[in-house]
Formats: C-alpha cells, structure tokens, sequence
C-alpha cells in the first residue's frame, strides 16, 4: 500500500506527469521518484462516486504485493512516523513498523473543547489500557489536528489497507476496525445504522464531497452548514416501493471555518455524530423514478473546531 504519485521516473531517469504519461512514451519499468520501488500508471477513468460520475484523474502506484523504500515520502509508514511526536501522545509506536492511534483521547478532547471546560494552565492524567498520558487544554488542539492528518492520509492512500501499519484502539485497548470508523460515501447508511443503534461510542470520520454551504439564521441565530452529496437511494430491505439515503450536515457558529471548503471539493469529516430519522415522503413523479416513497436520513455534527473538517488535496 502506498499514497498516489502524480510523478515518476522511467529506466533513463527522466520524470513523467501521470496527467501526460501513456505506455510506450517512458523506458519502462517505471519507479518511485524518490525510492527504487517499481510502480505503474493508472490511467484516468470515470466511475460512480459520491452518488455522480466523477473523473478520477491519473496517478502512479505500487504494483501488487510493493512497498515503498523506508523514509520514502510515498511511504505510509514513513508519513505515519512523522506524527507520532506532535501527536502529543494520540499516535503511539508498537514494534515492527505498526503504530496506534487512540480514540479515546481524540472523544476526550472533542468533548473538553465543546464544554469549554479545561482552563489554560490545568492538567489532567488519565489511564487508557495501562498507558497513562497527561492531557493539557493546550494539547486538545493537537490531538484533533493529528487524527486530521491521519485521515488526510487514508484518504490519499491507493487502497484501504492502512490497518495494516496503524491500528485504532478506543476504551482500553478494545481494536476499532477502520470499516467502524471511517466511512466513504456509498456507505453512509452503514453509519447512519450504527449510530442511530447507538453501538458506536467512538469519533467516527466521513468522508465525501461538498453539495452545498450556507449561512443561515435558526432561532434567532446565525449558523452555517455544509451539506455533503447524498448517496443514491437504496431499497428498503421491508419494502421494494421504498427508496432510503443519508445527508450529512456539518454545521459550526463560525463561517470562517468553512472558507477553505469549495462546493464539490472532497472532505474529511471528524467527531461525534449524530443520527436522525427522516421522514418519508412521495417521489413528486411517480412512475418515472425506481421508487414511489423515499427518506432521507440524517447525520449531522456540530465542530467543536476547525481542524475536525478538511478539504482533501487534489494530488500529493
């Protein structure tokens, strides 16, 4: 496993752009531009994401069974090993190049900023599965924007297999797989279930691409929120005539927040999320559509901080 390349050398040493390269016009094999290791060219190709056909552009990766050279860039472990010490503790090494991030100080620091209650110059020790760690007010910061960069990685990573380097522990040392945690968008349902079971306790992460952004008064109050693509409708698994999806709303009292959050650009969201039923309703032309009844439900998040959303970059 490895991150996108959008260059890469050929047997001559000479540098190719994905975006320009074809077979036939390098030497090949082709390599990393910054380690040994053989890799090949993805062509750019159209699929279903996000509920749209998207154009997903050329990149280089690993061939099956590859990995990049220690202390490569493009390296997963390598990238990881970056955050363990501003991490402040979050990201933890084991041993033979496996690491761990721990939830539970990402829930604890979400919920500190969000009640406001830890002061400047207060310390805190707790003990999580035998490791204890000292949480400042000034390092609640730091724990959200470690776990930001970590998601920021997967979801540069060419497959899904990152537990392969770093796991993800919540209470003591309970494992949480990353299919429990991280959610792409045509499984936004699995997420919508699990929390409105309330069998999820932990931060969960979404990620998805911006349908909308607005800024708009409720109660007296102003608010924004930015609306992530809905999926496309599934059937309910009780009734065939019944379409079901999931919106996700990330809403935060400062608009600054989401000035760097473009419509249609991709995200990564990170917190405590909550699920709501929807109501169902009658598709305004029946007959033309697959289903005759929809709903629409909801997750939404309030951000505790800016960090909790970003936008995840085109290319690396």
């Amino acid at each position: 496993m490895g991150i996108k390349m959008t260059t890469a050398l050929d047997a001559r040493g000479e540098e190719w752009a994905a975006e320009h390269y074809s077979k036939g016009k390098g030497v090949e094999p082709l390599r990393c531009p910054h380690c040994p290791t053989a890799v090949t060219h993805q062509s750019a190709y159209t699929c279903e994401r996000h509920g749209k056909s998207i154009k997903v552009t050329a990149y280089f990766r690993l061939l099956k069974d590859g990995d990049h050279a220690d202390g490569c860039p493009h390296a997963v472990e390598a990238y990881i090993k970056k955050l363990v010490a501003p991490s402040e503790g979050l990201i933890e090494a084991l041993h033979d190049g496996k690491y761990r991030l721990r939830l539970m100080m990402v829930a604890d620091a979400l919920k500190a900023m969000q009640e406001r209650a830890s002061s400047p110059n207060t310390k805190s020790l707790r003990k999580d599965g035998g490791t204890e760690y000292q949480r400042t007010s000034g390092s609640l910061p730091a724990y959200v924007n470690s776990a930001k960069k970590v998601l920021l990685l997967r979801a540069a990573c060419d497959d899904d297999n990152i537990a392969q380097h770093l796991e993800l522990v919540f209470e003591g040392n309970t494992v949480v797989p990353w299919a429990s945690f991280y959610y792409e968008t045509q499984r936004y349902m699995e997420a919508y279930r699990a929390l409105s079971l309330q069998t999820v306790k932990h931060p969960v992460a979404l990620h998805g691409v911006v349908k909308s952004k607005r800024s708009l008064v409720i109660d007296g109050r102003s608010t924004n929120v930015v609306n992530l693509l809905i999926p496309k409708y599934i059937e309910d698994a009780d009734d065939t005539s019944h379409g079901i999806s999931v919106e996700a709303s990330v809403w935060a009292e400062d608009p600054d927040w989401f000035d760097d959050i473009k419509k249609d650009s991709e995200v990564v969201v990170l917190g405590m999320w909550g699920a709501k039923a929807g109501k169902r309703w009658p598709s305004k032309e029946p007959g033309k559509f697959r289903f005759s009844e929809m709903t629409t439900y909801k997750l939404n998040l309030t951000l505790s901080l800016k960090a909790q959303i970003a936008s995840v970059p085109t290319s690396r």
